[in-house]
């Protein structure tokens, strides 16, 4: 949207664009996923581990997780249990490419992650699953 400031039309947002944080090992993962969520408009936090992530998140509290289930540190499974006893309407979704997946991103849904996703990510799908669970 355009406002006016000192004579210049320019875009401001109205309200603070929602934050999303990403927790995955991988930069190259995090880099992609980054560039498609800012290019919507979302203001995005990282995080390498789940130990990082966790700060962030009691820090920061984002509208919206997405964690990797394979890491070091601190695995994504307990990463979401983390989180969710923090904060049990935390918004999570999760992500492995590692063999067994499904049983991964199964296991995290049943301790309340909201979706999971496999490996690589499709951008747009995850977009649409952004999209439906901020509503």
């Amino acid at each position: 949207m355009a406002a006016t400031i000192g004579g210049h039309s320019e875009k401001v947002p109205l309200v603070s664009s929602p934050s999303i944080l990403l927790i995955d090992d991988s930069a190259d993962v995090r880099a992609v996923l980054r560039v498609a969520l800012e290019s919507e408009g979302y203001r995005v936090l990282e995080a390498a581990d789940g130990r990082e992530g966790v700060r962030l998140y009691r820090e920061h509290r984002p509208a919206l997780i997405l964690v990797d289930i394979v890491m070091p540190e601190k695995d994504g499974i307990e990463t979401v249990k983390e989180m969710l006893a923090i904060d049990p309407a935390a918004v999570i979704f999760t992500m492995t490419g590692k063999d067994g997946a499904e049983d991964h991103n199964e296991v995290a849904r049943m301790l309340g992650a909201r979706r999971g996703f496999r490996k690589p990510v499709r951008v747009g799908d995850f977009l649409s699953a952004v999209l439906q669970g901020r509503k």
